[in-house]
């Protein structure tokens, strides 16, 4: 068994826990720094605690870290190398490792030396799988969400022809399994960012890997079919129909371009890791409304940074609407299109709501959640005083005085709660806002004031939280932080810290994770959020102001010289880029110019590197109108630009992240590498 359906997921499970019987830390878990992990997370360790499988659970920031804990872990364990067995791992006793949205795109037996007795479980919402993850070592499940049995059976006939010379048998990859492959000894990587800890932790994760030799050789990654043979003597390698080709007759030349396209076809995120582990909760009959809650979290997450469209992301609210209703006592009669919803009978209870999209309106004063939402600023141009004005104007028009709208959310008089969104509905398409709720769910926490929450007020608290630590003294006092563990005591285990920045993001992990269970927290984290909107708001506005957009010929760039911390870290780069690509779309006559991607660069003088992140154009999420358009479109091409840029260019890189479209690059080779980029999108 290398890759499961979902109808299979309890099989997986019940595994894990027959192995942990009779041993104590059969169980290691590596976790994300990802709001969508952190709820997957607490799902799993609720059921593990219940069938007292005790564990060992390690935060991962990236690829080094995954490095650092092979390192730990399994150097010097009986694992299986080649055709000889060295001596065992660090703790006889394991058995299973859990990646929660981490490794389904790296190569994992490339990444660890995987003993004889362990399996890795993959739980990852990251694609385009790794396809030997999927289909070729035995010791790798990945818990798929039905994609690859449905889109991918012209790839997983390619990859079986390459691998073994014949089609896949029916029955292979459910029950035997498919074949080893071998090993090529001194696969390469790029040259990266030195990192200080060696050539072993400045390689890339090998998402790709470069082969040579024999037809039987698997093109792993982008570009490995340049050269190859045509699909058809018309030479026309460009496109490979399924229903017209016999898939028996392909060429190893055509087989390795069918893998090529399925790698290059761009990064784009599968189901929800928090929802995955949810439906494994339902299929041993264990749900509860805590992990609901934690599954719309998880969808939520995706939903509001735009890795999935607003068909899929409508169709699995009604699904979860139907959950809400089945397993609390709500009443589903009532709307909280007036964001007043009323008490339900449990003090825990969920329900839908459809949601404005003005950020931490609950949390936050009227004009504050809409001046800085990404909605409404970009849509008015709130950089300008005309935007400004029109702010203004659009408060008058529907009543509410200045003192009103500057009012806290819930200091507000029910009647003006109560008469918002008629008020909204009738003033805001003069202002090109005629799309201002989406479907969600809140949930409240007792009967006291400010205890119900929306989904998306959690994402946010949770982001905030993830990343707060990173300027400390800009933030110091808004949270009380936990600082992480030193070593194995209970059942947390933190990795081995190489720095004070080390030290920084895990104690940002380990809070938001205890926020999740904690009110308080999330509390302090909605207010860290509102705090880092208004700082990337103001940096957009400044961008903006001092025209430091440029439009190239297939993307927008804009390029962070000065020296601030607060965008150094992914997840808040990739929030103001959101920001700088709305402000540009809805303020571009032109419309080709306007859906171009998007590519921010922040300098750190510490470091002396660019952090680097790519955003599709014209994308669709909780911020942007209604539209039909298809998963395919949000297939962020640029992990795979980055790579094939940083080859052409030598430009040293460091392709870190989990999500390919973040890379740091070395502060001298940014100016090359940008201008070959466009060569790639």
């Amino acid at each position: 068994m290398v890759y499961i359906t979902p109808e299979q997921y309890d099989e997986a499970y019940q595994k894990i826990v027959d192995d942990a019987v009779g041993r104590h830390g059969s169980v290691l878990i590596l976790v994300s720094a990802d709001p969508d992990a952190l709820c997957a997370l607490k799902v799993l360790l609720t059921l593990l605690k219940d069938d007292s499988v005790t564990y060992h659970m390690i935060p991962v920031a990236g690829y080094d870290d995954l490095r650092r804990v092979n390192r730990v872990w399994f150097h010097g364990g009986a694992r299986t190398h080649g055709s000889g067995t060295v001596q065992g791992p660090t703790n006889p006793e394991l058995r299973s490792v859990i990646c929660l949205n981490c490794g389904g795109t790296a190569d994992l037996a490339e990444l660890f030396d995987i003993p004889e007795l362990v399996t890795f479980y993959v739980i990852d919402c990251h694609r385009p799988f790794y396809l030997y993850n999927l289909f070729s070592h035995p010791q790798i499940i990945v818990f798929d969400d039905g994609e690859t049995d449905e889109g991918l059976e012209i790839v997983k006939q390619a990859f079986f022809r390459l691998e073994n010379g014949a089609p896949a048998p029916a029955e292979a990859l459910r029950e035997s399994g498919p074949p080893k492959r071998s090993r090529s000894p001194g696969s390469q990587s790029d040259e990266e960012v030195d990192d200080g800890e060696g050539s072993d932790t400045g390689r890339s994760p090998p998402a790709r890997r470069r082969r040579t030799g024999t037809d039987s050789d698997v093109a792993a990654g982008p570009g490995a079919a340049d050269g190859d043979e045509p699909l058809n003597p018309d030479g026309d390698t460009n496109e490979v129909d399924p229903d017209r080709v016999d898939l028996s007759d392909l060429s190893p030349g055509a087989c390795r371009h069918i893998i090529a396209e399925y790698y290059e076809q761009g990064h784009y995120a599968g189901q929800s890791t928090a929802v995955t582990l949810y439906m494994l909760s339902l299929q041993l009959s264990r749900e509860n409304p805590d992990m609901l809650w934690y599954a719309i979290v998880g969808l939520t997450h995706q939903f509001i940074f735009e890795q999935i469209d607003e068909e899929d992301y409508w169709s699995q609210v009604q699904v979860y609407t139907d959950e809400v209703e089945r397993d609390t006592a709500a009443p589903s009669s009532s709307s909280s299109l007036n964001m007043h919803v009323k008490r339900v009978t449990q003090p825990n209870g969920i329900r839908y709501s459809e949601e404005f999209k003005f950020m931490l309106l609950r949390h936050w004063s009227l004009y504050n959640s809409m001046h800085y939402s990404r909605y409404l600023s970009t849509r008015l141009g709130i950089w300008s005083d005309r935007g400004r004005r029109l702010l203004s104007l659009m408060l008058a028009k529907m009543g509410f005085s200045l003192s009103d709208a500057h009012q806290i959310y819930i200091h507000m008089s029910p009647e003006n709660k109560t008469r918002l969104r008629t008020k909204l509905d009738q003033v805001a398409p003069d202002y090109g806002c005629d799309d201002l709720v989406f479907p969600s769910f809140v949930r409240s926490f007792g009967w006291r004031k400010g205890s119900q929450l929306s989904a998306s007020d959690v994402v946010h608290s949770l982001v905030a939280l993830l990343k707060g630590n990173e300027s400390q003294s800009d933030w110091q006092g808004i949270v009380p932080w936990r600082a992480a563990p030193d070593g194995p005591s209970g059942d947390v285990l933190a990795p081995p810290t190489k720095s004070e920045q080390d030290t920084a993001w895990l104690q940002g992990f380990y809070t938001a994770y205890d926020s999740l269970g904690d009110l308080d927290l999330i509390q302090s984290g909605i207010q860290l959020a509102m705090k880092f909107q208004r700082a990337i708001v103001q940096q957009g506005i400044s961008i903006i102001e001092r025209r430091s957009v440029k439009t190239l010929k297939s993307f927008r760039l804009a390029v962070l010289t000065d020296n601030q911390p607060l965008f150094h870290h992914p997840l808040t780069l990739t929030q103001l880029v959101m920001f700088l690509a709305d402000a540009t779309q809805n303020h571009q006559n032109h419309k080709r110019s306007a859906s171009l991607p998007f590519v921010i660069a922040s300098f750190n003088p510490i470091k002396n590197t660019y952090l680097v992140v790519g955003l599709l154009g014209d994308t669709h999420g909780p911020n942007k109108k209604s539209s039909s358009d298809t998963p395919g479109d949000h297939h962020n091409p640029f992990g795979v630009a980055f790579q094939k840029t940083a080859e052409r260019t030598g430009a040293r890189t460091k392709h870190d992240s989990f999500e390919s479209s973040v890379v740091e690059i070395v502060g001298p080779d940014l100016s090359n590498f940008v201008e070959y980029l466009h060569l790639y999108l």
